[in-house]
């Protein structure tokens, strides 16, 4: 399970979920403290088109190019 957050519209919505349910398995995990370069640079190496991301708080997400 995991705590998805998302802002639509200016509103934050906040619901746990099965990460199944929004996503199939990840090339690419990266860290909140990871820079965008970095990021990038994984997303290349895997040649994948998104990446999951997880913070200090374990909340998930996502990052596409």
């Amino acid at each position: 399970m995991i705590l998805l957050k998302s802002s639509r519209k200016g509103f934050l919505n906040t619901k746990v979920i099965d990460i199944n349910q929004c996503c199939s398995v990840p090339d690419v995990v990266f860290s909140s403290t990871d820079s965008h370069e970095i990021v990038r640079a994984k997303m290349d190496h895997a040649n994948t088109d998104y990446a999951i991301g997880v913070d200090a708080q374990e909340t998930i997400s996502r990052n596409t190019l």
